[in-house]
C-alpha cells in the first residue's frame, strides 16, 4: 500500500499514533462537485496545548504572508 491508497482516516490514525499533541484540520471535495465539500478536524492531547498549537500555526501563516508582501 502506498500513501495514495490510504484513506484520510487511515492517514490520520497513523499520524496520531506518532504525535501527541496533534491537530488535523482539512477540507476535501468528496463528491467532485461544488456541493460535495467535507471539512474535518481532529485533535488529540491536552485541550490547552492543542489550542496553543492552533495559535502557533496561525502566527506562522501570518508571518509567512507578511514576508511575501
Amino acid at each position: 500500500m502506498t500513501i495514495k491508497d490510504a484513506s484520510t482516516q487511515e492517514l490520520m490514525e497513523e499520524l496520531l499514533s506518532r504525535c501527541n499533541p496533534a491537530i488535523f484540520i482539512g477540507t476535501k471535495n468528496e463528491g467532485g462537485d461544488d456541493g460535495g465539500r467535507n471539512t474535518f478536524w481532529h485533535s488529540q492531547g491536552h485541550p490547552a496545548v492543542c489550542y496553543g498549537l492552533c495559535h502557533e500555526m496561525a502566527f506562522m501563516i501570518l508571518t509567512d504572508q507578511a514576508k511575501k508582501l
